[in-house]
């Protein structure tokens, strides 16, 4: 089996080379930077995690520790604050209509967190929001929870240009002789009603900012126009943000990449983060969770070499794999039917891109005139493209499935089943500060820091900060969390019954299967 380079790298703290360039880890001495080796941080390596060494590199270990329980002190005052406001009611989603984000929404469902409100931005704005009332139908039912309202911040116009994902969504769900779909759409740019929605939207979100005594929001995706009802409810002191997806650590260069649920909207992400509000940053993409991915444990052994988001020892999850066609109208069939849709288009993409370099550099050995700027843009792009990942890891199951004939070794074949589904859990990792008891059990270390954006908006500077309120999660035990997506698994291919005491059977009868993450 071929493996491709890059994803069959894993991304260790060795011989890390100290940032030269804008967006890295800051310093916070007058020492002169120095190298983040592995050896060198021997002794802390067992107890901090890779970003915490690279966080605290300039402080004693003494200090470093010192600094660690006080940021975890007051991480664990915040999520009692947290927590009340949940009990209470008094949650707010931020999203924008993905799997991870209507997932995120199941497992507290599951667990009978349920928010005020749902708030969506991007894409069409009406496609979104008829998806997003239809699984909260569900939800709420299975919760004994009152449904949430639903309503637009924000919505894509005629001279936006769409993303993969706002083109896709809905395909699945809508039957294409009904012309549905292409009604919603339409509507979907009727710029006098959408302004009418998002004034609606607008008032409803200040008017429980200024009524609630403390509010948790939870943005899992860019938070448009939420600094500025916060500023104007004076809720400063009365809010918590907890923020998903919204960096990347690449130890060998020590950088913090912007990731997509900032950069959507970033005058608004900025606007945010001015405003030094208690912020938690959940994510799994900063070395701290062995919990990157969500795939079957029939495909793990094939999947986990050639991603970079899990260990090569990844045991993947139970059910996944017989979720062939879930039964239309349930979230499972949303989640999978638009993975489906998704991967494709992305493997597409990938191989014109493919096709385009090889082409270019052909007419580059030929000495004909081509642009280099292309050439080099076409590499950055394939060097980290899920289209080409995936098409690889598919290409590479169907390399095991015939091994296994030719050796007429039928226990070593991978079982017909689904197609290969990488589901995104950035957003699952909201529910690790949702849920009280999960948050005491499963974040380990917590750091908290000054962020700032580089001058270029696509890497973070971040530096320890006794006087920010921002905390970023740096190590987590994700083995409850896996296992509170497992459960949801197991509802998910029970047909996702409506009664509660259904799901609690369910979670019965499963209670000794767990995935494996290592």
């Amino acid at each position: 089996m071929v493996i491709w380079d890059h994803y069959a790298q894993k991304f260790g703290v060795e011989a890390l080379q100290t940032p030269t360039h804008g967006g890295t880890v800051a310093e916070t001495t007058d020492h002169p930077p120095g190298m983040l080796k592995k050896k060198a941080n021997q002794h802390r390596s067992n107890e901090i995690s890779p970003v915490g060494q690279a966080l605290l590199r300039n402080h004693k270990e003494s200090n470093a520790k010192e600094f660690l329980q006080s940021s975890k002190a007051r991480f664990d005052d915040l999520g009692e604050r947290i927590t009340q406001s949940v009990n209470e009611g008094h949650l707010i989603y931020i999203e924008d209509g993905e799997g991870d984000d209507h997932w995120q929404s199941l497992l507290g469902a599951l667990d009978q967190i349920v928010p005020e409100m749902v708030v969506h931005r991007g894409g069409y704005y009406k496609v979104r929001k008829d998806l997003t009332e239809k699984v909260w139908e569900n939800f709420h039912q299975v919760a004994e929870r009152k449904k949430p309202i639903i309503s637009p911040i924000h919505g894509a116009t005629p001279d936006d240009k769409l993303g993969v994902f706002d083109k896709l969504e809905g395909i699945p769900e809508y039957d294409p002789k009904s012309g549905r779909l292409k009604e919603l759409r339409h509507e979907s740019f009727n710029a006098k009603e959408l302004a009418a929605e998002i004034k609606k939207t607008k008032q409803n979100l200040l008017r429980r900012l200024q009524r609630n005594k403390f509010t948790t929001i939870v943005t899992k995706c860019s938070p448009t126009g939420l600094a500025e009802l916060i500023v104007e409810a004076k809720a400063e002191k009365r809010v918590a943000i907890v923020w998903t997806g919204f960096t990347r650590f690449e130890p060998k260069d020590e950088s913090f990449e912007v990731k997509f649920n900032v950069r959507k909207d970033l005058e608004a992400s900025k606007a945010l983060l001015a405003l030094n509000l208690p912020t938690v940053i959940t994510t799994p993409r900063l070395q701290n969770s062995k919990l990157g991915a969500i795939v079957a444990e029939e495909i793990a052994r094939v999947f986990a070499p050639l991603s970079r988001d899990v260990e090569n020892t990844y045991g993947g999850f139970k059910g996944l794999h017989g979720l062939v066609s879930p039964r239309q109208g349930t979230f499972g069939h949303l989640l999978a039917k638009s993975h489906d849709l998704f991967r494709n288009s992305r493997i597409d993409d990938s191989r014109q891109d493919e096709h385009t370099l090889s082409e270019l550099k052909a007419k580059e050995a030929m000495q004909l005139s081509v642009s280099l700027e292309r050439i080099n843009k076409l590499e950055n792009t394939l060097q980290f493209s899920q289209g080409k990942k995936w098409d690889t890891i598919m290409k590479a199951i169907e390399t095991e499935r015939r091994k296994a004939i030719e050796l007429n070794r039928p226990e070593l074949m991978i079982p017909p089943g689904a197609p290969l589904r990488d589901f995104c859990p950035i957003d699952q990792y909201a529910h690790v500060i949702l849920k009280d008891s999960l948050r005491k059990e499963s974040v380990k270390e917590v750091i908290t820091t000054h962020v700032r954006l580089s001058s270029d908006n696509s890497r973070f500077e971040i530096s320890p900060s006794a006087d920010s309120n921002v905390h970023i999660v740096t190590m987590f035990d994700a083995n409850p969390l896996a296992a509170d997506i497992q459960n949801s698994l197991f509802y998910i291919a029970h047909g996702e019954p409506l009664q509660r005491q259904k799901y609690l059977e369910i979670v019965e009868a499963h209670r000794h299967e767990r995935p494996r993450l290592s």
